[in-house]
């Protein structure tokens, strides 16, 4: 019996270039783990967020429930708003001077996604959910240059779906009375659970 799927794919692939079992496995679960991590944990995280600011913000759900098309720059600012990866170990592969910092070869920095869409010199009033702001493409909640996020299209296409069909269902959506609760992590930030009471 054959499967005709991703990751039967991915398993015949690395069948056929690599001949030791372990070392097999350990290919696969490399390639794996970031696909789970990244094309779930990521964009639920991120639709939590995003439905809970716009909660906050009746005007905007009203905006969305009459412009579906508005969903695209909502999931933007929602992802420069409180992206789901916070943070990114990198290394330092020549030694180098960062904000009057000196770093060796060799040495781990962490970039923070967080602090760096939150940037007063790159985006105007950046503790504001503004999905009409002009510097909107600027986050980088999705990395930069060679390590830029390969799924960034589909978690963009995601987004947008998941709340043009939401609004487009729901007249009315609020958060229900609860304590917010973030699930503990280093790099990824979610809500541990996000109550609403809907209006059809």
């Amino acid at each position: 019996m054959t499967c005709d799927d991703l990751l039967s794919r991915m398993v015949a692939a690395v069948d056929e270039t690599v001949d030791d079992p372990d070392e097999r496995l350990a290919v696969l679960l490399g390639l794996i783990r970031p696909l789970l991590v990244a094309g779930n944990e990521t964009t639920t995280r991120l639709l939590a967020e995003a439905v809970a600011l716009l909660c906050d913000r009746p005007a905007e759900w009203r905006r969305l429930r009459a412009d579906a098309a508005h969903a695209t720059r909502v999931t933007q600012e929602a992802l420069r708003w409180c992206s789901p990866v916070q943070q990114m170990p990198r290394r330092v592969t020549c030694a180098t001077l960062l904000g009057g910092t000196a770093l060796p070869a060799g040495a781990t920095v962490l970039v923070s996604f967080a602090s760096a869409n939150r940037d007063e010199a790159v985006f105007d009033r950046p503790d504001r959910f503004d999905p009409d702001r002009a510097d909107l493409h600027r986050h980088i909640a999705f990395g930069h240059g060679i390590h830029a996020c390969l799924g960034a299209g589909l978690a963009l296409l995601q987004g947008r779906i998941a709340l043009q069909t939401l609004a487009a269902r729901t007249r009315r959506i609020e958060v229900a009375d609860h304590e917010p609760r973030y699930l503990p992590g280093f790099l990824l930030r979610g809500r541990a659970q996000l109550p609403v009471r809907v209006q059809r």
